[in-house]
């Protein structure tokens, strides 16, 4: 799997309290509060709502709200189960090269181990 094929999906959902996705143990680190916006709201006598704060005009209120954060990561080339063994068991085979040093093999020389950096990239281009 490489970068190139991989997908990130982040999923913003405003936070539901009889949701019981939304309380589940695997979501508790995933809220977020944002900070409480102020709305303003007029008293009147036919809104049972707002709060009338003795003198009739307007009340600022402080709303807090929540929501639920969800990252997923996918495979976007999705391959059979035959060739994503296959592919594991090619990588576990090769792992003995890429964890290998031969000096007489450019590709599998090393940087850093038997020679410094600008010796490496000299010889590369020598051998080029």
């Amino acid at each position: 799997m490489t970068l190139r094929d991989v997908g990130l999906f982040l999923k913003f959902e405003k936070y539901d309290p009889l949701n019981d996705v939304h309380n589940s143990h695997n979501n508790v680190n995933n809220l977020i509060t944002l900070p409480p916006k102020r709305r303003r709201t007029t008293t009147t006598t036919t809104t049972t709502s707002t709060t009338q704060n003795g003198s009739g005009n307007t009340e600022e209120s402080l709303l807090e709200e929540k929501y639920l954060i969800t990252c997923n990561i996918y495979d976007l080339d999705l391959k059979s189960t035959m060739k994503y063994k296959h592919w594991l068991k090619v990588e576990n085979d090769l792992q003995e090269i890429y964890n290998s040093t031969n000096p007489n093999w450019r590709h599998c020389n090393r940087v850093g181990q038997s020679m410094g950096f600008s010796e490496a990239k000299k010889t590369r281009q020598r051998d080029k």
